[in-house]
Parts: structure tokens; sequence; C-alpha cells
């Protein structure tokens, strides 16, 4: 097959998929009534038919994850291509030249909602089929042992989507991160999981450190801001907004703070950072400018 036709097999492929219909898994639909609200067709369509919605970007791109399943299957088509920058512009730019109406079916909905996908959800589904990309089994085995049903299970969505790298070191981080709060048990842990792998799916040249560093400076702008948290949401990023399990309205800003340093040791033990070598972890419930033990780890891995 030539490359003209590889391109255009892949080019119908990816519409197809995209045209398919959507029906969010059970993880998903609590995701939607738990942090937008929605239970009812109608509370979505009404979503998407506003495009100064606030959460309407963000709907879009939750919705619209390529699984695991669907990268698989495209997998043979881009290795056989063997796309360089210049196709998938290319590959882009004939994806969303067309018109895409989706359905999207809720759970026990009678009739589905049907979407005209803007072209930024479409560019961002292609983009995250980046098939290397895909988890090792091993760090989604361990993820679905220990965190076996209830609201977590939202992990394993989260866990699918996103452009990684997935070296060994990065592989090895989250198998000892999961081993070690597999033998804590603790509900906290659970809640913090997933927050570090969301927060794990990165684009571009940067570390889990900086992610790490990214979302650890969210949780304590959430703790400032525990009096009025509606007005601290705003402020931050979409992986803490993912995770509201973890940090929301009912929690007091001791909570919150007392869930950053948990984080820390977390952290240091999914590195294999001797806590020896780390300044001590400080926890200053009137100011958290000071030392903190993620402050002590980076000292310690440079």
């Amino acid at each position: 097959m030539n490359k003209k036709s590889q391109h255009e097999e892949l080019t119908r492929t990816l519409l197809e998929e995209l045209r398919r219909g959507i029906t969010p898994e059970k993880e998903m639909s609590h995701f939607l009534e738990s942090t937008f609200s929605i239970t009812m067709p109608e509370e979505l369509r009404l979503v998407f038919d506003n495009e100064e919605h606030p959460d309407r970007d963000m709907l879009f791109e939750l919705l619209f994850f390529p699984d695991r399943q669907t990268k698989l299957k495209l997998e043979p088509l881009f290795t056989e291509c063997r796309c360089t920058s210049e196709d998938e512009k290319a590959l882009l730019d004939a994806v969303c030249g067309e018109t895409v109406i989706v359905d999207i079916t809720l759970e026990d909905a009678t009739e589905p909602v049907s979407v005209t996908l803007p072209r930024e959800c479409m560019e961002l589904f292609v983009k995250r089929l980046n098939v290397k990309a895909n988890p090792p089994q091993s760090v989604v085995d361990a993820a679905r042992a220990h965190l076996a049903g209830g609201r977590d299970d939202l992990f394993l969505v989260l866990l699918r989507g996103e452009k990684m790298r997935w070296t060994d070191e990065t592989t090895g981080f989250l198998n000892r991160l999961l081993k070690g709060l597999s033998n804590r048990g603790a509900d906290l842990e659970t809640h913090l999981v997933t927050a570090i792998i969301t927060m794990s799916s990165f684009n571009g040249g940067h570390s889990l450190q900086d992610h790490f560093m990214a979302i650890r400076q969210d949780m304590e702008a959430a703790a400032e801001k525990a009096h009025q948290f509606e007005e601290g949401l705003k402020t931050l990023t979409m992986e803490t907004m993912m995770m509201q399990g973890m940090i929301g309205p009912s929690h007091t800003e001791k909570e919150m703070r007392h869930k950053i340093r948990v984080l820390d040791t977390l952290i240091m033990e999914g590195f294999g950072v001797d806590p020896t070598l780390l300044e001590p972890v400080r926890v200053d419930l009137g100011d958290f400018s000071g030392g903190d033990g993620v402050t002590g780890m980076f000292k310690a891995m440079t």
C-alpha cells in the first residue's frame, strides 16, 4: 500500500472511530454527576449548546478520550504509516476538515445527545492516539488491583488518554508507589494516587518532578482558599479539578494541609528517596511558605 492509500485509510478509520458514538463508562458517569452535576441528557445538552459555558471545553476533553481498545486497533495503521510531523499535520487537516456529529448516550438514558465536535476536540483525540504511550500492563494491573470498586475507578479513565513517556523510571516509580499504597490501605492515600497518576500525564519536555511540583502548588492554593473554595477552584489546573474526591468544599484547611504532607511522603516512596536525606516536613497552618518535604526531595535528587 502506497503512502497516499495509507493516509486515506487512516483518515477514514479515524473518522469512523469519532463517529461511532460514546456511552460513558460507569466511572465517567459517576464523575459527570459528582463534578458537573450532570445525570440527564438535557443537562449535558445545555452545556454543549452554549459555546460560552465554562465547562464545555473540559467536558469535550473528558468524554473524547481514545480508550485502550481504540489505540490497539489503530496501532498497526500508525506503525505502517510511520507518520512524520508533516504527515500528522496533513492527517489532522484531513480529519478536522470533516463535519463530525456524535451521539453521546448516558447511562439509563432513552435517547442520546447529538453534538458536533469542534476542531480542537478532534485534534486532541488524534494526538492522544499516541499508541506508544499506552501504559505498561503491569501498571494497569497494579492500579486495578489497588483501586477496585468505588469512585477511585476513575483512575483508570484518567490513565488511558494522555500522551506520556513511559520510561523504565516512570514505570518503576508508579509500581513502587502502588505497592506502598496497597500495604497501607488508608483512604487518604487511595485518593492521592488518582491525583498522582492524573498529573503524570504530560506532553513536551516536562518531567514528572515538574508536574508533582505543579499539583503541589495547586493543593497549597486550594488550602489557602479553603474558606472560599469556589473562588479558589477557578485558579486550579484541570488536573487538580479532576481529583475533587481528594480536595473539596467539605475539607478544612487543616485537612488539606495534612494531605499535602502525606503527598510528600508518597512522592518520596515513589522515587525511592531515602527520607534521611530530606529536610524535615514542616506544616505551618498559618504560613506554608517555609521548607517542606518536596523541596527537600528535589535538593536530595540534584
